[in-house]
């Protein structure tokens, strides 16, 4: 089994050791865009809520466990 590491921002920023079980697969992926996060401050952190819900859900489809976006089990990659 493989070790990653679970980081919350909220309440304060803390982060500690989760086991990764031998059925599961982590797909880490850099979209080379820079992002200037006080910049882009309101537009910024929604679009990438959005893309990473797309996400979860298109690997919930491929995985058999919804039909479509909006029936997708699950909000959040955890």
């Amino acid at each position: 089994m493989g070790i990653a590491m679970k980081i919350d921002f909220v309440p304060t920023m803390k982060c500690h050791q989760v086991t990764i079980p031998d059925s599961v697969v982590m797909v880490i992926g850099n979209s080379v865009t820079p992002s200037p996060k006080l910049l882009t401050l309101g537009t910024r952190y929604n679009k990438r809520v959005v893309e990473c819900r797309f996400a979860v859900s298109a690997m919930s489809m491929a995985a058999g466990e919804s039909n479509h976006f909006m029936e997708c089990p699950f909000t959040t990659f955890e």
